[in-house]
């Protein structure tokens, strides 16, 4: 009964622990979020770029765009060139996504940043391929150009967008109960606290990574990359809403006190220093 009524009844000190972890939660979160991007946009580009040098293409790689260096009414651009170079790494990431969900399952008793960068890991594979779709056929780029090749019908296209976003609101609503494996037991008691949870580890790392990786990409950024940090909300605003399940945590595991990871956080800064300046001329692939 005591037992019950301190749990209900916090000490004020708790509550200052509480927004600590929460801060802290979410900075992490954010750390993990821009890398996965990093990861998977750069994967992305290079299976492009590696099925366009099957094709005899010769590319140049910026931290923006791949050129392609043949003109758009070379007689290379053939169906099976047009569907492969712009399918394949969309493809690849779906594949990545299968991947990282098995790996999370496998590996979600161990509570770490390993197990949180799988997480984003797979959310964020999975938008470069849905979002990436239902993108392409908004912009007519990317993945776009693959489907406009095999003349498909308007209406085809809609009820083919509407069933992938549909699949983006489900991979949401599964993920929740996941990012919730990574709350402490001891402060995530309410369904406020979850929600508030959710937000700062899910929704804010979404909105601030987003707005840092638009930033090192100034002037850059085109509509086709702004649209697919927009489609990533499919999946995130449905983890809010399912703030009310309760998280499957291992009450016997003692949680270690949060702090920020430093070593991650400064291989963060590394890397969008390299890849923001790291190649400004290109790098060049024959």
């Amino acid at each position: 009964m005591a037992q019950e009524i301190t749990r209900r009844m916090p000490e004020k000190s708790s509550y200052k622990n509480y927004h600590h972890y929460l801060i802290i939660s979410s900075i992490n979160s954010t750390i993990i979020y821009i890398l996965c991007f990093l990861s998977l946009y750069i994967i992305n580009q290079l299976v492009t770029i590696f099925i366009a040098s099957n094709f005899g293409i010769k590319t140049t790689l910026y931290y923006y765009k791949i050129k392609f260096l043949l003109p758009k009414n070379s007689l290379l651009w053939t169906y099976d060139t047009v569907v492969s170079i712009f399918s394949t790494g969309p493809f690849f990431c779906l594949f990545l996504g299968v991947l990282l969900i098995i790996l999370f399952f496998l590996l979600k008793k161990k509570i770490c940043l390993l197990s949180v960068f799988i997480l984003w890991g797979y959310l964020q594979a999975f938008n470069f391929f849905f979002g990436a779709f239902v993108d392409g056929l908004i912009t007519n780029s990317g993945v776009g150009n693959a489907i406009n090749m095999m003349n498909i019908s308007f209406n085809t296209k809609m009820v083919l967008s509407v069933a992938v976003l549909y699949i983006m609101v489900l991979i949401g609503s599964f993920s929740a109960k996941a990012f919730l494996v990574f709350s402490n037991p001891y402060y995530i008691t309410t369904r406020s606290r979850r929600f508030s949870f959710l937000f700062t580890t899910v929704f804010m790392p979404w909105l601030i990574g987003s707005a840092l990786i638009f930033l090192i990409r100034i002037p850059n950024n085109s509509f086709y990359d702004k649209i697919l940090y927009l489609l990533m909300l499919f999946m995130i605003i449905p983890v809010l809403f399912n703030y009310k399940i309760k998280p499957q945590t291992n009450a016997d595991k003692k949680s270690k006190e949060q702090r920020i990871s430093w070593i991650v956080l400064i291989i963060l800064i590394i890397v969008l220093i390299m890849f923001r300046f790291g190649f400004p001329q290109g790098i060049n692939f024959r």
